[in-house]
């Protein structure tokens, strides 16, 4: 009987996200999409993995990635990271997650920032003396919980702000995420994610849709001994506008204080080079401190076609 339940939550949740994956993401929009830097992965372990992430269950850091991933095992999980993308380029995020009776409740912050940027004119084409900049913004709420012993799930409610030149142009909107994890054992979990569901983000007289995605993705943990455990995790994930994205990544850890990380992406497209980065890699810290659980984090992408890109992190939990 109990299996039975279990079975029949785990399969409406399945035609649930079938049907929103038909209606989405059927047709091809290559292009057409606004508010991209929701697609930019913030966390340094995420990316070192080849940004496999439907699967883990990573607490606050799984915030802007899968919303069921945020059950956590302590009372608050915070994150904190900031990476130096390419032209100046600054990518912020914040998040927190905090354990109660009746389930666990999250809180996300991310903003992307292009800088200070001289205007130009074709008479001052070395520059005008005048700066202007764009930037967007990201508020989430999200609620996540245990179904059953074995399944996740969780769904955040964003508020998406993009300014494209100052406070001038500027537009929002709001958008979900939905999320599952089914956790088969401790060692081997499933994962599928639907995000940025919502209205078109509208500039002057021009209107663009969301980077809808949908992700679906394994996870496993080999514990080899109580000093060396290996994981691994792939993902297909698939963007309103644009081909399947196949990610792998791997991870050594050792007696659970220091971790190495290596990951990659590729296009499923016949078509072209489907190398979306050459590989990422990066390491992580564990440590505790009077009760207090610290997590360090690094990751270096080396990417095709743009520079290279560092990103760093902090997790505390408690």
């Amino acid at each position: 009987m109990i299996l039975k339940m279990y079975i029949n939550k785990i399969l409406k949740i399945f035609f649930i996200i079938m049907i929103f994956h038909s209606l989405i993401l059927s047709g091809e929009k290559t292009g057409t999409t606004s508010a991209n830097f929701l697609k930019i992965s913030p966390l340094p372990k995420i990316v070192s993995l080849g940004n496999a992430y439907s699967a883990l269950n990573i607490g606050s850091g799984a915030l802007v990635y899968n919303p069921a991933g945020t059950c956590i095992k302590n009372s608050f999980d915070v994150s904190l990271s900031y990476n130096k993308w390419f032209g100046d380029i600054s990518n912020n995020y914040f998040g927190v997650v905090y354990k109660s009776n009746v389930g666990f409740f999250g809180m996300s912050i991310l903003n992307i920032s292009t800088g200070d940027i001289e205007i130009t004119t074709p008479e001052k084409y070395n520059g005008t003396g005048y700066y202007y900049n764009a930037k967007e913004f990201l508020f989430g709420l999200t609620y996540s919980d245990y179904f059953t012993d074995k399944l996740q799930f969780g769904f955040t409610t964003k508020f998406i702000k993009s300014y494209l030149f100052k406070n001038i142009y500027s537009s929002s909107t709001f958008a979900i995420d939905i999320g599952t994890i089914y956790n088969f054992s401790n060692n081997y979990s499933f994962g599928i994610t639907l995000k940025n569901l919502g209205n078109d983000i509208n500039y002057i007289n021009e209107s663009s849709n969301l980077p809808t995605s949908l992700s679906i993705g394994f996870c496993g943990n080999e514990n080899v001994n109580n000093f060396h455990n290996f994981l691994y995790a792939i993902q297909l994930l698939r963007y309103s506008d644009s081909k399947e994205i196949f990610s792998i990544g791997f991870e050594y850890g050792y007696n659970n204080i220091l971790f190495m990380r290596i990951g990659s992406r590729f296009l499923i497209d016949e078509k072209q080079d489907n190398q979306v980065e050459r590989f990422s890699t990066g390491f992580g810290i564990n440590l505790t401190i009077n009760k207090i659980y610290l997590k360090l984090d690094y990751s270096y992408s080396n990417n095709k076609w743009l520079s290279d890109v560092h990103r760093i992190s902090i997790n505390l939990n408690f």
